[in-house]
């Protein structure tokens, strides 16, 4: 293929490459200030551009933390009932903020991600651990009762659970809480041989 423009195929590509670097860094920089000097007149441009398709992921995310930063407690309520619709890397900023802020809705939050997210599982059961609290204790328990109680039902862990499932023995597990130790040996003792099994697995790394 001859060249366009001048130019061979290999030195547009660079001259894309580089371009896309330059707007890279360009809109770094812009968050950054932004962040630094936050209005909430920028939130909705940047939640919308945190849902874009037509950039990269490091962007999206970018946008959604300048976006959180920015935001109203309405804005923040707006975002809370889009919880779904997140990514797991987005749940998890809003997780660590409202943790961070010991904002009545992360506890919420982070049992509705334990339940419905297992991309998200990992850094979730983290947050709760450090949270430390007799509620965030309550929350993974419940949790763990729920995952149990439906498995028992229908006869073996969906398998949106398993991970979540094992993350919660192996903390609740290692816990003084009588109430963690409890909701664990309930486990081990079901009826439902793959649940006493993973239970088993998972106590077992739990010391390692």
């Amino acid at each position: 293929v001859g060249p366009t423009n001048g130019l061979t195929e290999e030195q547009q590509a660079e001259l894309a490459r580089r371009d896309s670097a330059i707007k890279s860094r360009f809109t770094d920089i812009l968050m950054t200030t932004i962040r630094t000097y936050p209005d909430s007149a920028y939130t909705e441009r940047l939640l919308k551009l945190s849902r874009s398709k037509a950039v990269t992921g490091t962007m999206r995310g970018n946008a959604f933390k300048t976006a959180v930063t920015c935001a109203t407690d309405r804005q923040r309520s707006e975002i809370v009932e889009q919880f779904d619709a997140l990514d797991h890397k987005q749940k998890n900023y809003l997780l660590k903020q409202y943790s961070a802020l010991s904002d009545p809705r992360w506890l919420g939050l982070a049992r509705q991600t334990l339940l419905t997210d297992p991309s998200a599982v990992t850094e979730t059961v983290g947050l709760l651990r450090s949270d430390g609290s007799p509620e965030a204790l309550d929350v993974m328990i419940d949790c763990l009762q729920e995952i149990r109680t439906a498995s028992e039902a229908s006869g073996v862990v969906a398998p949106k659970n398993l991970k979540t499932m094992m993350q919660l023995v192996i903390t609740l597990h290692l816990s003084s809480y009588p109430a963690a130790r409890r909701s664990c040996n309930r486990c081990i003792t079901s009826h439902v041989k793959q649940i006493a099994e993973l239970t088993q697995k998972s106590m077992t790394t739990a010391y390692r």
